[in-house]
């Protein structure tokens, strides 16, 4: 604030110290409030007993306005014309000798009013103090002069934030968009101060391509609940994080994917945990190598047939208990006259059998039956089923441990997807956004 006097005309002064210190005149408490308002349009008999309606609700209802009249145009604004009876009679430093120093119109915004974007024109009073030269404008209740809005807005957008884009939000109250990223970006940081991390009995670890980055993602996985996203997926910063934040006797059962830097974290920091494989992520393989095999196939056919198998690959990725009769029918076709096929179409099904069986010796054994079947194929066949026998290799007892547990990281893949979903409908949302709308919002209502 400056003390600067106004230019022109000589501002109208006038000693307030008549008045009550923090003299508060609510409007609603008078005797003929309501009946002033009826008459002036801003409320509407009815209601239990003839209690009036008030159709300008929200701050100038609180006490303490003065609602001269309302407007509505035609563009679909609805504009309030109001008075703050709240008059400062002391300065900061303990003055009382003020004086009026003119005033200035100024504009809020508020909630939307019948479904249309609403401001509140107010002439803000300014003053003077006589002694110090300070100068300051007239309080108004309710109000946030930082964002010019009032603060049932503020509460409003903050809410809604955590479940709506930023685009949603400022369409629907009739600000910028850029106004409600800051009041987000100030409540997410009121937010993190006051975050809590739990340690879960079952910790579930993956990652997830975020703003042109590898993000690596914790969750409660037998809960269904987020615990946080860090900035990288690198084993220091995952050490870090399990470091500070996990109690190492309390967690059960880790589960991931088949990333060798998650499993290193894991043993150091918690030795004690059982790392489980996430199921899909090994089936995945299986497809892989099944597909590979009818890539290979895809080669040798007439254009035609390549046609057909292209439009049939979908059909020989499912599950043959899930398929039609005519889908059945078309796949035995395929595996009956291309052999290679066929037989890679067995091996994947027998080894996605694998998760039904009851007890983990139970599935060692049929993996070793596998293994033996698999070394009877021919090269095309071995050679596409090598990775997935060599994550079996390499990661042989995290895969079967899920026959002690049953445990998957299904949560925290479907988090992932969530992830991806609001940066696309945020049309490119910071980091800090998106992880602020996981750990403390409702993702599940974005739109």
């Amino acid at each position: 604030m400056t003390d600067e006097k106004p230019k022109g005309r000589r501002a109208k002064r006038r000693p307030l110290t008549d008045l009550p210190p923090h003299y508060v005149g609510s409007f609603m408490e008078e005797p003929d409030g309501w009946d002033f308002m009826i008459n002036k349009g801003i409320a509407e008999q009815g209601g239990e007993k003839g209690k009036p309606l008030p159709l300008a609700s929200g701050v100038l209802g609180k006490g303490g306005w003065v609602v001269d009249r309302y407007q509505e145009y035609e563009d679909g604004r609805f504009v309030i014309h109001a008075r703050c009876q709240l008059i400062l009679v002391s300065c900061d430093c303990g003055s009382d000798n003020l004086i009026s120093y003119g005033t200035q119109t100024q504009t809020f915004h508020d909630m939307p009013h019948r479904m249309k974007p609403t401001t509140i024109v107010v002439p803000r009073q300014r003053l003077r103090c006589k002694d110090c030269g300070k100068t300051q404008f007239q309080y108004l209740p309710h109000m946030d002069s930082n964002h010019m809005m009032t603060h049932d807005l503020k509460s409003y957008i903050r809410e809604q934030s955590m479940k709506r884009t930023f685009t949603s939000i400022a369409e629907d109250v009739g600000i910028d968009e850029r106004t409600v990223r800051r009041i987000f970006s100030a409540y997410a940081d009121e937010l993190e101060q006051t975050h809590k991390i739990y340690t879960p009995e079952w910790l579930g670890i993956d990652e997830v391509h975020l703003t042109r980055q590898m993000r690596c993602v914790l969750t409660d996985v037998h809960a269904r609940k987020p615990l946080d996203i860090l900035t990288d997926r690198n084993k220091p910063t995952v050490v870090r994080w399990l470091r500070d934040n996990m109690e190492p006797d309390k967690v059960k059962v880790v589960t991931m994917d088949m990333y060798t830097g998650y499993r290193n974290a894991v043993q150091e920091v918690l030795p004690n945990a059982k790392i489980v494989v996430d199921k899909f992520h090994v089936e995945r393989a299986a497809n892989i190598a099944l597909e590979t095999v009818r890539k290979r196939t895809h080669k040798t056919l007439s254009d035609y047939q390549r046609k057909q198998l292209k439009h049939d690959r979908k059909i020989m990725l499912m599950r043959r208990d899930a398929l039609t009769d005519q889908q059945r029918f078309i796949l035995e076709t395929w595996l009956g006259n291309f052999n290679d096929l066929g037989q890679a179409y067995l091996l994947k099904e027998a080894f996605f059998d694998l998760y039904n069986f009851a007890a983990k010796h139970e599935a060692e054994m049929a993996f070793q039956v596998w293994i033996d079947d698999l070394n009877q194929q021919s090269d095309l066949i071995r050679e596409a089923f090598s990775e997935l026998t060599t994550f079996m290799h390499n990661w042989h007892d995290p895969i079967f441990n899920y026959f002690d547990v049953r445990a998957t990281n299904a949560y925290t893949e479907s988090l992932n997807g969530m992830l991806k979903q609001i940066y696309r409908n945020g049309q490119g949302y910071s980091f800090k956004a998106i992880r602020a709308k996981v750990l403390y919002g409702k993702i599940d209502h974005q739109r």
